[in-house]
């Protein structure tokens, strides 16, 4: 008895491909008045600022943000599924 083998054929005549990578993001984060508060601007994503409670909040708010705004230019074809937020201290006057 022969066992039938399957072919290995795209579903449609789109190729599908995603680029899955780690892309980092530096932010410059401040407390005053007991609110936190994390910037970033880029090329990729422009100028973004949240506010927020605690400093963990802020970030978690600003990873939401730089993940919205990516997915809103799918041009690049890349899908950031993990973004590295590195928070820089800024000094307040």
């Amino acid at each position: 008895m022969q066992i039938p083998r399957h072919k290995t054929e795209p579903v449609d005549d789109i190729p599908q491909s995603a680029n899955l990578s780690i892309m980092k993001f530096v932010c410059r984060i401040a407390q005053k008045d007991g609110v936190w508060t994390v910037e970033h601007a880029s090329k990729d994503v422009g100028p973004i600022r949240v506010t927020a409670q605690t400093r963990e909040e802020a970030r978690r708010k600003m990873e939401g943000e730089i993940h919205y705004w990516l997915e809103m230019c799918p041009c690049s074809g890349e899908a950031y599924r993990d973004l590295e937020i590195d928070l820089v201290e800024q000094l307040t006057c």
